[in-house]
């Protein structure tokens, strides 16, 4: 399927330097220089056209629905311009201009076809050279990092398994916590989930894993700050209050390093 669309692709090209001499002599009223410059105003045109049309529709949507929201994480602001700065011209507006008819009627030909399909030619370099081979200057000047990317479906494997590890081991923890203490089957299910979360961790990406542990060390404050307020009841045994102090100290110790 990629073959025949890279097939189909250069065949369009191909069809452009064949159509292209005879759409220039037949320009008439217009110059070469004239038609070029129409070109580029419409280029730039459509360009902005698309950088002011994609910011709306891409955060719009997420400010009026909590369920988008939900589902598609706020982008940012560069992220979304390299989506606008990429929208290249080719095939389907080729294909648009060549279905302008050639004459309206019998004899009657399609007034300004030529400066049409001209101003579409100009486009489509314009777009495909300009925008295309700009493109890795423009995401290194706005230092796009992976982490403003959407995360490949490894990382998004490992974020799902680190985050399941995590709430399975917390959950152990906090609801178990005896048992863990006696039970050598519970202890080694302990292990198994931590050793999920240092694996885990350990491939994701590291602007992506340095995100997961920042919200991995808060939530070891928020127990941390558990236990102060059962310590400060007066309820629970001080050593084994003292116990999950230490166990927590150890996991933010692993995930500092």
């Amino acid at each position: 399927m990629v073959y025949r669309c890279f097939l189909l692709n250069g065949l369009v090209f191909i069809l452009i330097g064949l159509q292209l001499p005879s759409i220039v002599e037949g320009l008439e009223d217009y110059s070469l220089t004239e038609a070029i410059y129409y070109g580029l105003l419409v280029s730039l045109l459509i360009i902005v056209i698309r950088i002011i049309w994609v910011y709306p529709a891409t955060f719009l949507p997420r400010m009026m629905s909590h369920k988008i929201r939900t589902k598609e994480p706020m982008p940012s602001a560069k992220s979304v311009f390299i989506v606008a700065w990429s929208g290249m011209r080719g095939v389907v507006s080729l294909a648009s201009a060549l279905s302008i008819p050639l004459a309206v009627s019998p004899g009657v030909a399609f007034p300004e076809r030529n400066i049409i399909l001209f101003i579409t030619f100009v486009v489509i370099l314009v777009t495909l050279v300009f925008q295309g081979l700009s493109l890795p200057l423009i995401i290194r000047l706005l230092n796009i990092e992976a982490g403003d990317a959407v995360m490949k479906e490894s990382e998004q494997e490992s974020s799902i398994n680190l985050q399941m590890a995590q709430v399975s081991l917390n959950y152990l923890e906090n609801n178990h916590s005896e048992e863990l203490e006696r039970s050598p089957a519970l202890q080694e299910l302990r292990k198994r989930y931590s050793g999920i979360i240092e694996n885990n961790t350990e491939r994701m990406d590291k602007s992506v894993a340095r995100r997961y542990r920042k919200i991995l060390v808060e939530l070891i404050d928020v127990r941390r700050a558990e236990l102060n307020r059962l310590r400060h009841e007066h309820d629970y045994d001080d050593e084994l209050l003292r116990r999950h102090e230490s166990n927590l100290d150890l996991e933010e110790a692993r995930l500092r390093k």
